[in-house]
């Protein structure tokens, strides 16, 4: 990449030129971008998302005026790192709203053992099934109000909608579910390290 012309670039869209000349900066970016995609190791980003979202992205939080003191290209790097990070985070997060979307716990505990996988999605079955159907069977020995905070957390509500929801404070909603969530992680763990020794 040509850092001096990015500069330049960026200096005159900066300064209120032509917005067409967005497009010619993520182009010019591009092949840089998707080196360091690859350098920090950001493989489960598909290329095609870099170049057609992430990089326009970074090109624009590179330029605001905030950091008009700052030449582009040492903004450039950082906010495409943290493009990235949030592109990741989301699309964990929109895998688990899913997966606790598509169960449904009045489902579970009356079809009994696994009877929540008739209504999970084919490849939700295949690669996480099992998983799922081990964390459902662990929290439902829980108490209801666990089982909902923990439900409705994973599930993207903040702890101020929780709380709000079933009439508790904010700190109550986080104690319960980091308590119970240290506990679930650890009852799991103690299921599946003894199903590993009885299969030996």
């Amino acid at each position: 990449m040509d850092y001096k012309k990015a500069n330049q670039i960026a200096e005159r869209i900066r300064n209120g030129e032509n917005s067409v000349l967005y497009k010619e900066l993520a182009l010019m970016c591009t092949p840089y971008l998707l080196w360091v995609k690859k350098k920090y190791k950001f493989y489960c980003i598909p290329d095609d998302d870099a170049k057609r979202i992430l990089v326009y992205e970074a090109v624009n939080d590179s330029i605001v005026p905030i950091r008009k003191n700052k030449p582009f290209t040492i903004c450039l790097q950082n906010a495409f790192r943290n493009c990235c990070r949030d592109w990741i985070k989301n699309y964990h997060h929109k895998k688990r709203a899913k997966i606790w979307a598509e169960f449904d716990f009045n489902d579970y505990e009356t079809a009994g053992y696994g009877g929540s996988k008739e209504n999970l999605s084919p490849e939700v079955v295949a690669s996480e099934g099992e998983m799922i159907k081990a964390l459902m069977e662990e929290l439902m020995k829980d108490g209801q109000f666990s089982r909902e905070v923990i439900f409705r957390r994973m599930s993207g509500d903040s702890y101020a909608e929780i709380a709000e929801a079933k009439k508790k404070t904010h700190s109550e909603c986080k104690n319960v579910f980091w308590c119970n969530f240290d506990h679930l992680k650890k009852r799991l763990t103690r299921r599946f390290r003894k199903e590993i020794l009885d299969n030996q």
